[in-house]
Parts: structure tokens; sequence; C-alpha cells
């Protein structure tokens, strides 16, 4: 009797364990298939026009775990044809789902779809924080959206009304609308960043950071790191001559010029002068996503 009785109680404490462990977050409907087109698109998701929902076309499996591990491309490993599949990923979102949670759901679809086994290890990357330069930051909290405006919660990067420059160059102003656009070219170029939290703005900040250095040959796998410890959204912009290099080349610290005699300050100078920030290069260990395993071809429903 005595044993019948704890086997009784360890029953329902196992079953009360099981009830407090939170189900794994998963898309309600969602679809996973083998893509052959050329052009890339990696659309919708929290934090963007199309919050409740995501269109990802002609996408990689590496830049596929890229969006569900929030890590740069030079953070993931594993066989020569993760860069090289196309895919084609969509899925219905609850309204008001968490970045973290989409990611979470977005990580259980690959691995079940992909049948994925992976592990994480540790490596040691150069990075860049983002901190703030002596004499503090000079920045303008965002604003509020204008009556024309209300509604929109980001512009849709490439569109005509982003590409509207005002008499300075820089892109016009749309106030609480979520907007991050400039370019680079020939002389001075203005950036502008609305409603931006320093958290994606330097995120943001990558490839142009490894254009300026020359570190890479497009800036890509450049790591910002936000360390200034400001939290909220800022409208900002800022205005600088990116001269794009090669790994190799070299220009005297803190200028830029090209042969048709234009002169400013870098972006380095001009985030200090600007904003109040500055950009310090150190050695940082990170996450290193290594694919041991995954299906060539998803399991579709």
């Amino acid at each position: 009797m005595m044993l019948t009785r704890v086997a009784v109680v360890l029953t329902a404490i196992a079953c009360f364990a099981d009830a407090q462990v939170p189900a794994s977050p998963r898309f309600e409907v969602a679809s996973a298939k083998a893509a052959n087109g050329a052009r890339l698109s990696m659309g919708g998701g929290p934090g963007t026009a199309d919050p409740e929902r995501i269109n990802y076309e002609n996408a990689n499996l590496k830049q596929l775990l890229m969006k569900a591990y929030g890590v740069a491309i030079d953070q993931i490993a594993g066989p020569a044809w993760i860069d090289s599949g196309k895919y084609t990923i969509t899925a219905k979102i609850a309204p008001g789902t968490s970045q973290e949670k989409f990611q979470l759901m977005l990580q259980n679809l690959l691995t079940e779809r992909f049948q994925l086994t992976l592990r994480h290890e540790k490596k040691d990357f150069t990075v860049y924080e983002l901190t703030v330069a002596k004499g503090g930051p000079k920045l303008t909290p965002a604003a509020p959206p204008e009556p024309n405006d209300a509604g929109r919660t980001e512009l849709q990067p490439g569109s005509p009304i982003d590409r509207t420059k005002d008499k300075e160059g820089c892109p016009v102003a749309h106030p609480g609308v979520r907007s991050g656009s400039g370019g680079f070219g020939p002389g001075i170029t203005c950036s502008r960043f609305t409603k931006y939290s320093l958290a994606d703005f330097a995120g943001a900040l990558g490839p142009f950071v490894g254009m300026q250095e020359g570190s890479t040959s497009f800036g890509i796998g450049v790591h910002v790191i936000d360390k200034t410890g400001i939290q909220g959204e800022f409208d900002f912009k800022l205005k600088y001559h990116l001269m794009p290099r090669f790994p190799g080349q070299t220009v005297p610290p803190g200028e830029a010029s090209d042969p048709g005699g234009v002169e400013g300050p870098s972006l380095f100078t001009a985030l200090e002068q600007q904003l109040g920030l500055k950009l310090e290069k150190k050695k940082m260990s990170l996450d290193l996503i290594v694919v041991d395993k995954a299906d060539r071809v998803p399991t579709e429903n």
C-alpha cells in the first residue's frame, strides 16, 4: 500500500512538473520548400511593416539561421551547401508576438523541417563597440507621427518616399515612422535615422564600418555592438564622407579624401562630432553556430 501511495505521489509530481514547462513556441501555419529563383527577399516579422507574416524567398539556410538566431554571417559554419541551396519560407505570426518569441518559432521551424542538428561554440571576433564619447550623447528623442503618417510604422526600404531628399541631400524625415536610409557615393553622404534605438543603429553601422576600415571588401561580417547603455528611440542624421576601401588600403586616421578633392569627416569622426558617440575596436568572444547535419530538402508540411 505504501509503495502504491509513493508511486501515485511521484506520478502527480511529474505531471505537475510537465505542466509547468511552457510549450516551445511554434507558428500556427507555416510552409518551407525548395526554391530556384534569383532574387532574394526576406520581408515581414516583428518590428517591420508586416509584423504578422513572414515571406522569405530564395534564401539559403545560412541566411535563415542568421534571422533565427540574430547573428552575423560569419557566426555560422557548416556544410558548403548551406550557402547555395535556396528556400522559400512563409508563416503567419500571432498579433503582438515579440522579436524574441518569433526567433524561437523560426528556430523550431528550421529544426523540424530541415532535421537540423547544430551546436554552439565560442570564437574570438574583432568587434566595434559603440560607446558614449567624452562630453555625452547628442541625441533627440523620437518625435510623434504627423497626421498624414498616422498608422504607418515603418517606411519600406527603396520606396519613392524613402528616396526623397531635402536641400542638404538628406532623406526627408517622417516623424514617428521608423526608417534608416542613406547611401554612399561621390561627396558627402547623409544618412537619416528616425525612431531608431541605438541597438538598431549599431546593427545598421556594420557594413559602413567595414567599408570605411577596409576590413572586408563589402563590409560583410563586421560586428558593431551597442555598449552605450542608452535606452529609447531617437531621430538623428549623420553626414560624413565614406570612401570604400579594399582590405589593406590605408587612409590617414580620422580623415577621408578622394581623387575628386572632396573632403569631410570619416564615419568615426562624424559619429563623435555630430552624435556624441564613438567606436572602439576590440576582440570579443561571440557565439558560433555549427551545423552538423541538415536535410537539403525540407519537409513542406
